[in-house]
């Protein structure tokens, strides 16, 4: 999936993004995508849990097409039939300066970039540039505030992170995501609930290289077995854990029961820990 594309902000930012684009990866590890010699680790309690955010935290439902349609009727702006898709375009265009942004770690200038992307595209389609400011406004709120349209918080969220608290054990997110990772997570309500919060585009590297899954060791300054990682993607999350070093489960809640490595619920995560430690 091409998790990038958005209007005025992304909500997120898969596995294509810095791959597609060479920079800063390449993995010196091998990688295996095969669950069926996934083999659990031996039984130690975790200190650390870290998350994926999209669709282990939240659900994420979004179309570059319709939610720029969305803000741009949200502002009472008429646009063009074509101008979703010319925006799509000139997005796709500048991804790599959009990356060099994202590094500098200033979320000032990636605002900045998006500001200035949408005053290009409303020349181009013919409107007045002078909107960019305004629908970058309409979209955080409607794309990254507590009612968004983008993001939906799993009603199991909550009640997992409580009990890690009562447990002492810390938390945090590692997710291959822009720097609106930040800005998702507190209009969901739980940043403040992470001691840590990784955006991929802001380190150079994402999941399932190594390096970022560094970022969490090194931060919480733990053995990597201690720390616990859990996301939807066998390839990125759980298999990338496991390479580092560092033990791995994974959430989908189609499921009807709790089978290792899969969760059906992270309120089973207490559950989880028997068998992966």
């Amino acid at each position: 999936m091409y998790k990038i594309a958005q209007l005025l902000r992304p909500p997120g930012v898969h596995v294509p993004i810095l791959r597609f684009f060479a920079i800063g990866y390449s993995p010196s590890y091998k990688i295996e995508n095969n669950l069926n010699s996934y083999v659990p680790q031996d039984s130690i309690p975790p200190k650390v849990v870290s998350f994926d955010c999209a669709q282990t935290l939240l659900e994420v439902d979004w179309s570059v097409k319709r939610y720029i349609a969305d803000v741009c009727a949200v502002a009472g702006l008429q646009i063009p039939l074509e101008a979703p898709a010319i925006y799509e375009q000139l997005h796709r265009e500048r991804l790599g300066e959009y990356l060099a942004a994202n590094l500098t770690g200033n979320h000032d200038v990636c605002d900045a970039w998006w500001i200035q992307l949408g005053s290009d595209w409303l020349r181009v389609v013919g409107l007045d540039p002078d909107w960019a400011p305004r629908l970058q406004e309409l979209s955080d709120r409607i794309g990254f505030g507590p009612e968004s349209i983008l993001f939906t918080l799993y009603d199991d969220v909550v009640p997992t992170l409580d009990l890690l608290a009562e447990m002492g054990i810390r938390v945090a997110v590692l997710s291959n995501w822009d720097y609106t990772l930040h800005k998702s997570l507190r209009g969901a309500g739980i940043y403040d609930r992470f001691e840590l919060v990784v955006a991929s585009l802001e380190h150079g590297v994402e999941k399932p290289d190594p390096r970022l899954f560094q970022v969490l060791i090194d931060h919480f300054n733990v053995a990597p077995e201690e720390i616990l990682h859990i996301g939807d993607n066998p390839l990125d999350d759980l298999e990338g854990a496991i390479v580092s070093g560092m033990r791995g489960a994974l959430i989908d809640r189609s499921r009807t029961n709790t089978h290792e490595p899969w969760l059906h619920d992270l309120r089973c995560l207490e559950e989880a820990f028997g068998w992966i430690g």
